[in-house]
């Protein structure tokens, strides 16, 4: 399997460092937390900021990687040797030149969606709208499709605020006289203690805000 990162591109300054000088970075502490279950990627989209105005969360190019570095910040950007972030660790992604996809991938704002989304190659040229990409679970996906057989309108992995924490919904279904959060995980993700625990004040929370 093929695996593709999807990563956030902020602005036009690091469209053109992966365009022309052929690299990309994230954090590691970043990556680390957010990545490390499906690495390395084989591959990398870019999902373009609010900065791209017209083409902003609009997903055209993607690339191959080569090499992944672990690197100091200044050693990216020499300028900033000295500061405290110029002693961060991040990794470097090493790229290919850029491609264009056949048909540009639909996003929506960054606020509603993870910063990076591990993907495949497969979905990734199949997909219409980033709720196509996710690839957690092949019951995820069954339900996904069956949502769009019945053409009920929904989202994935929603992000949400409850208590200064964010959570992200599996499903999100937005209804005439409510919101509906449907979770797909199996029964022995959710049998330890700690977890029920966590669960329940996830729900209870979530039914404040009429879920």
């Amino acid at each position: 399997m093929k695996e593709v990162l999807i990563a956030f591109l902020p602005n036009h300054a690091d469209l053109t460092i992966a365009r022309d000088r052929h690299w990309y970075r994230i954090p590691v502490d970043k990556a680390d937390k957010l990545i490390k279950p499906r690495w390395p990627p084989q591959w990398i989209a870019f999902r373009p900021g609010p900065s791209f105005a017209l083409d902003s969360n609009l997903i055209r190019h993607y690339t191959q990687v080569i090499e992944i570095r672990s690197v100091l910040y200044e050693s990216l950007f020499p300028n900033l040797s000295g500061t405290a972030k110029g002693n961060k660790l991040y990794y470097q992604f090493m790229l290919s030149n850029l491609q264009e996809l056949p048909c540009p991938i639909v996003g929506v704002p960054r606020g509603n969606y993870p910063i990076f989304i591990s993907t495949t190659l497969e979905k990734l040229f199949a997909a219409h709208s980033i709720d196509d990409l996710y690839d957690s679970s092949p019951l995820e996906d069954i339900l996904w499709s069956e949502l769009n057989r019945y053409r009920i309108p929904a989202k994935r992995q929603y992000r949400i605020k409850l208590q200064g924490q964010f959570y992200f919904l599996d499903f999100a279904v937005f209804c005439q006289n409510g919101k509906i959060n449907i979770e797909t995980d199996g029964q022995a993700w959710h049998s330890t203690s700690e977890q029920v625990a966590r669960d329940n004040l996830r729900d209870t929370l979530l039914s404040f805000q009429d879920w």
